[in-house]
């Protein structure tokens, strides 16, 4: 097992030893395990200890075009049934004609409403003033009971099919960037035009994360396909290395999704 963790950074230990875990009550109980919701990168790490044990691994959004997934870990003779997902889609029921419910607004009062767990909620999708977010079928009554306000909005949660999920649609915008080094710090400052104190600030005020991971470090370096997550700023994802400028600086793609 040693030689699965050397190809995953120390700061995964904690994650690798929580699906080691599942993994163990699989082949113990013959019987699948579901995790809660994760992100890509989380998924990604089950999917491989699910290849080095030799068990079966669906991910949610195999079928449901989500961020963040269920994953079920499984023997290799299980059959799938989606239900076992154990997902519940709630539709927010609101005047959308004189409000405008922000993402944050719903993440922080369902989570300080009621206490709950981030993991027990998945993605929150907001398209044209139609508001729905996943959660833990388990969890979807203790939502439509307790949950009757969202920023001083009143609101009513319904719980409806998973066929009648809103579809998100990116508004990336890609653009060509120059930076002297591939330092967390200068390709957060290029791709949101911050000043170099203010990206050293955000860095080590934790407001900075690469791959869904915290990253405190400016000096850390980014290559390609990371996934950079500046909060209060939005999302940029490096897509490309295009070389050197003439004058010696590096040029980079990248998908940038700003908060709006």
């Amino acid at each position: 097992m040693n030689k699965f963790y050397q190809h995953f950074s120390s700061e995964d230990k904690k994650w690798i030893d929580k699906v080691l875990e599942m993994a163990e009550r699989v082949k113990d109980s013959y019987v699948f395990e579901v995790s809660h919701f994760v992100n890509p990168y989380q998924a990604q790490i089950i999917e491989s200890l699910a290849r080095h044990e030799g068990l079966t691994c669906f991910r949610s959004d195999q079928f449901y075009p989500t961020e963040f997934v269920r994953v079920i870990l499984a023997p290799d003779y299980y059959q799938l049934d989606l239900e076992d997902f154990g997902l519940a889609l709630l539709e927010i029921d609101y005047n959308h004609k004189f409000n405008h419910l922000k993402h944050g607004q719903i993440l922080g009062a369902l989570l300080h409403q009621l206490g709950i767990e981030r993991h027990v909620l998945g993605d929150i999708l907001l398209v044209n003033g139609r508001a729905q977010f996943l959660v833990e079928a388990q969890f979807a009554s203790f939502f439509e009971m307790n949950v009757s306000k969202i920023a001083n909005i009143s609101v009513r949660l319904q719980k409806i099919p998973l066929d009648q999920m809103i579809q998100t649609q990116s508004q990336a915008t890609t653009k060509e960037i120059l930076v002297a080094s591939l330092r967390l710090d200068a390709v957060i400052g290029a791709c949101f035009f911050l000043s170099r104190s203010k990206t050293l600030n955000y860095c080590r005020s934790g407001r900075v994360k690469v791959n869904y991971r915290l990253v405190e470090k400016a000096d850390y370096s980014v290559t390609i396909s990371d996934l950079i997550s500046v909060r209060g700023c939005g999302r940029c994802k490096v897509s490309a290395d295009l070389g050197l400028s003439k004058s010696g600086k590096h040029k980079l793609r990248v998908d940038i999704i700003a908060n709006k």
